[in-house]
């Protein structure tokens, strides 16, 4: 049993501190260790293990908490002796996490105490569950630098006594922090120390007392991530209270099609702004598509986020949406939902309406004519009981409102609020909305979204209606196609991703298919076993990366024509909201949906945004299966890029040829993470272009080595004079005669030093180019 007792901390304590001669073991020292029998016991046994984020640049607690791969991925793993680090060396890990157990030698009551110039806190569980670990000493970031290693008297540094069992191990770990605002390049502190009950004075904990939580130093090579590691208790708060709203999931069900579908007429629907494909305009060239065809999106409320701004050098053409204009927005909405009330008025149901409460044995019938005693004509109410009681002494026995009785008769749903509105313009034709908002459906008081596609013919010439083939499927199946090399551990962040977005759907609709060039980081099969995802499928193929050959292949193998595939990229964070979002806007045969996501700059996380959205990316476009069969999908000239660029425009460009159009609105519900390209994508040919990199021997003859010695560039120099064939032709006519009457011929030879001066001359240039 483990007790926790506050005791009083007296003036004269005065903390005593050790030094450590190595601030930590390296990889090799470790592995030199390992090669003797001695000393691999106390190596791999005793220590903390260290994990650290290299160069991080969060700025707070949360965002440090709200990044994906934290904990369980860190950067570089190391032992060190104990919990004293003061670094001289300018090696900036802002987040360092180290974790193990600590074993007493003597029974009885403990206190500990920790120091240093950022954030810090010292975790300690009552037994070896992590999971029952406490805060028992911290501080916080100081205005001012530490200038010595000493207690400050801040009473957190201190931690309550506590009782501790000789020979027992206790889960252990320390979190320190140090942001870029309190980082200096000259110094890093973190010491921890304890006063045991035979001692009167704190002192460093020796490395005898600590024991590894795990003996992970054979993954220090590669950025895995751990599943075994423990979580970060210190972030229990932090990710639940800066939610960031767009990834909450959705609460109300979808109305389905059926339940509107007569509300308006169906019209014709081909916006003028779409391409034939087989009469494509002369100008369309390169990278057209983007430019050019991408039609504007107006919204209302238009997508914002603190923090998240527009680019203010971003091309008109790729700024994805702007705001619709709320007087026009609501007019549409009143207008169809006006629509929808008239055409489906519904006879209650009173026998489940939330009015009246349950009411059994009830039947409906019609006496045409007959008017009660208000005046209202029973055929609009329209309902009677098998005992012949009319609604009109119904709402009197059962104390209802008549008026309320007739309203709600009259209407089979309730506006409740208006979710979203999106405009396209044809200026020819007219303006096709997306309508979405949330309803009450009166017989049974339930709450839904209504989303529909409507039109409203130009200039008000017709009635509004829906556009044909613009009904978009409810249940359509989503695959999102992901490829990697060398990124194990944002590969298991995408597979926890979708996991978290399928438990708060439960959408059995969403598939994951991943495609890997053999990366060492990560054992697919395994990872997607140990997962909760049911549908899903994985290709391993050893190679260079490929963005073009990995996900033309990856597609390939989805063989339904009526399934949605999603290329998703590397580095995201997906929200929940974004699979039926996705839905609404791919429609078979006439649209693709191309996604305007969040660049998180390198202080921002998807809980805490701060970045700009990412005007010229199309890395996330969805489309049906047949439609990107019909146009192609990625061309084939990209399939030899090892890296990324230019493919997506490519493949918008097949998109708008084949006649579909494109559909380009802000989306907060997909964020991508700052990161180094460092190592991503590495060739596995390095020999192949190490040779290749060499100056071949022609260049080597053309560009001497040794600029200073003169003498043989008079060969190369011919080769440097093509642009120069007036003066070359007449040097030949004076060449013959010249030793004859170079003396007695001095005026002749005043154009010859200015041909000569040019000689030198192209041999400088030569130089500056060698």
């Amino acid at each position: 049993m483990t007790h926790w007792r506050r005791k009083e901390i007296s003036s004269n304590v005065t903390p005593c501190f050790g030094t450590c001669d190595k601030l930590f073991i390296s990889h090799t020292d470790i592995y030199n260790m390992e090669l003797d029998t001695d000393i691999k016991s106390e190596v791999t046994l005793h220590g903390l293990n260290r994990h650290s984020w290299e160069k991080y640049c969060q700025t707070s607690l949360e965002q440090i908490c709200n990044y994906p791969i934290f904990p369980k991925a860190p950067d570089t793993r190391e032992y060190i002796p104990n919990v004293d680090i003061t670094s001289d060396l300018g090696r900036l890990d802002y987040v360092n996490r180290l974790l193990g157990y600590i074993r007493p030698n003597v029974s009885g009551e403990h206190q500990f105490l920790v120091t240093s110039n950022g954030l810090a806190e010292v975790w300690l569980s009552p037994n070896a569950n992590w999971k029952d670990a406490q805060r028992i000493a911290y501080i916080r970031p100081q205005s001012s630098p530490l200038k010595k290693l000493s207690f400050e008297g801040i009473k957190s540094q201190i931690s309550d006594s506590v009782k501790l069992a000789a020979k027992q191990r206790y889960y252990f770990e320390v979190i320190y922090f140090q942001s870029q605002s309190t980082a200096t390049r000259s110094k890093h502190v973190i010491q921890v120390a304890w006063k045991r009950p035979d001692s009167r004075r704190f002192e460093i904990i020796d490395g005898k007392f600590y024991l590894l939580y795990t003996k992970d130093i054979d993954k220090a090579k590669l950025k895995v991530l751990d599943d075994e590691l423990p979580k970060a208790l210190i972030c229990a708060q932090s990710r639940t209270r800066f939610a960031n709203r767009h990834l909450r999931p959705e609460t109300l069900p979808y109305l389905e099609k059926t339940a509107v579908e007569k509300a308006l007429p169906i019209c014709d629907y081909k916006p003028s702004y779409l391409l034939d494909s087989e009469n494509l305009p002369r100008d369309f060239k390169h990278y057209s598509g983007v430019h050019r065809y991408v039609q504007k999106t107006y919204t209302y409320p238009f997508p914002s986020l603190n923090g998240v701004i527009k680019s203010k050098t971003a091309q008109k053409a790729f700024i994805a949406g702007y705001p619709l204009n709320e007087k026009e927005a609501l007019s549409v909405v009143t207008n169809y939902f006006n629509t929808v009330k008239r055409i489906y008025p519904s006879v209650l149901d009173y026998e489940h309406s939330p009015l009246f409460g349950e009411v059994h044995g009830a039947s409906r019938n019609i006496d045409r004519g007959r008017k009660n005693d208000d005046g209202v004509p029973r055929e609009i109410l329209g309902v009677r009981r098998t005992n012949g009681i009319w609604a009109t002494d119904f709402a009197e026995k059962e104390r209802v409102n008549l008026s309320e009785l007739v309203l709600c008769l009259l209407r089979k749903y309730e506006l409740l609020s208006v979710r979203r509105v999106e405009k396209k313009e044809d200026l020819l034709k007219g303006d096709r909305y997306l309508i979405e908002v949330v309803v009450k459906y009166l017989p049974n008081g339930a709450s839904y979204i209504l989303a529909e596609y409507v039109f409203q013919p130009k200039n008000l010439s017709g009635p509004l209606c829906y556009a044909s083939g613009l009904q978009w499927d409810r249940t359509a199946d989503v695959y999102l196609i992901l490829t990697a090399k060398n990124l194990g551990r944002w590969v298991h962040h995408f597979i926890k991703n979708v996991e978290q977005i399928i438990k708060e759907t439960k959408d059995e609709h969403l598939h994951v298919v991943i495609f890997d060039f053999g990366s060492p980081d990560i054992d697919l099969e395994q990872a997607l076993k140990k997962s909760s995802l049911k549908n899903y499928h994985f290709i391993v193929q050893p190679g260079n990366y490929s963005r073009t050959l990995s996900f033309g292949r990856a597609v390939q193998s989805i063989k339904d024509p009526n399934a949605i595939i999603v290329t998703i990229d590397m580095h995201l964070d997906l929200g929940s909201q974004l699979i039926d979002d996705i839905r609404k806007h791919c429609i078979k045969g006439k649209m693709l949906y191309a996604p305007q996501i969040v660049y998180l700059y390198c202080n921002g996380t998807s809980a805490v945004p701060i970045g700009r959205w990412y005007h010229y990316s199309y890395g996330t476009v969805a489309v049906y299966k047949e439609d990107w069969d019909k146009f192609g999908g990625f061309s084939k000239d990209f399939e030899t890029k090892v890296t990324w660029g230019g493919e997506d425009w490519d493949l918008v460009d097949g998109a708008v040829r084949s006649g579909l159009e494109v559909e380009r609105t802000r989306c907060p519900s997909i964020y991508h993470y700052y990161h180094s390209k460092k190592g991503m994508w590495i060739k596995t040919e390095k020999p192949k272009l190490a040779n290749a990199a060499k100056p071949t021997p022609k260049t080597a003859k053309l560009v001497p080595k040794r600029a200073k010695p003169m003498p043989k560039t008079a060969k190369p120099i011919p080769k440097f004079a093509k642009p120069m064939p007036k003066i070359a032709k007449p040097i030949p006519k004076f060449a013959k005669p010249m030793p004859k009457i170079a003396k007695p011929m001095p005026k002749m030879a005043k154009p010859i030093p200015k041909t000569a001066k040019m000689t030198p001359m192209t041999a400088k240039l030569t130089r500056k180019k060698a």
